[in-house]
């Protein structure tokens, strides 16, 4: 699993783990898999909100997920790059 600094899993549900390793196990293609930050997760006082804003969504918000299920539950999945 690999997150970046800025997403918080105190929020998470207590499965997140085990959602990941299923999610490796379901497709052979993928190799990393992790949360992603939402835009209402910004803070409206954070000082580059708008600049974070603009620029994920250009990388991240406009592709079109891949929705599947996994253990009952809808999930949106999207094939990115990780960043360095």
């Amino acid at each position: 699993m690999v997150t970046d600094p800025d997403i918080s899993l105190e929020i998470s549900s207590k499965d997140s783990l085990n959602v990941y390793i299923r999610l490796l196990n379901q497709y052979d293609d993928v190799n990393v898999v992790g949360p992603m930050l939402k835009i209402i997760d910004v803070p409206d006082s954070y000082p580059s909100r708008l600049s974070c804003w603009m620029l994920k969504t250009k990388q991240f918000w406009r592709k079109i997920p891949l929705m599947t299920k996994l253990a009952g539950k809808k999930m949106a999945l999207l094939a990115l790059v990780v960043d360095h």
